[in-house]
């Protein structure tokens, strides 16, 4: 299943920059956590996903989501308005989407960030306009206090990036390769030697 065809879109742009508090920027933010899902799953073997190359406004994330016979199209979102916690939306007759909100929300309860629960979304465009199975991801709530600090640095909300990756992966039945991947979704590796003889290295 690494090689399903998938585009993560980054929330909003042009002149629409999203929610904004203080120095948090709604555009910003979702750029940050889209590119480390997508990092991530590349170091994970998924050869077939896209990350869109800018922040674009919705009319043209739908034309983008239909043009490229994608499979999952998942929208990252930072959310404002007062209330607390991550949500996610899907077409409310796609229970495929369903289950994929619920993997995504188990692994954002993993890092502690309370979830206002998966939600139909029929009303919104990248859902109603868009042929492939799409989904909505909002983080948490930039205008409280107390949900933002689990996304007021950019290391935070790459660790969102991570954690939407590694829901995804559990929905299509991925398991997870061991080995030191941060929060951007890169791989480190250390070299611990270099031999002229095959037998050293054998021993090492």
């Amino acid at each position: 299943m690494k090689n399903t065809k998938i585009l993560i879109i980054k929330g909003h742009g042009g002149n629409d920059v999203g929610a904004v508090k203080g120095n948090l920027v709604e555009k910003t933010m979702n750029s940050i956590t889209a590119t480390a899902m997508y990092n991530f799953l590349k170091t994970q073997g998924f050869t077939n996903v896209t990350l869109d190359n800018e922040n674009t406004e919705v009319n043209d994330e739908v034309i983008m989501a239909n043009s490229g016979n994608y499979e999952i199209v998942i929208s990252v979102h930072y959310n404002a308005g007062g209330g607390d916690g991550f949500e996610c939306f899907y077409y409310s007759s796609n229970s495929k989407a369903k289950l994929l909100c619920q993997k995504i929300e188990s692994r954002i309860k993993e890092i502690d960030q309370n979830s206002r629960g998966v939600k139909t979304g029929d009303g919104y465009k990248i859902i109603n306009k868009v042929t492939p199975m799409s989904i909505i991801l909002e983080g948490g709530f930039i205008d409280n206090n107390i949900d933002k600090q689990l996304f007021d640095t950019q290391s935070k909300q790459e660790q969102i990036g991570v954690a939407y990756a590694k829901g995804l992966m559990d929905y299509l039945g991925v398991n997870i390769s061991n080995g030191n991947v941060g929060a951007t979704g890169k791989l480190y590796k250390v070299q611990v030697g270099a031999f002229s003889q095959l037998s050293n290295a054998n021993k090492l």
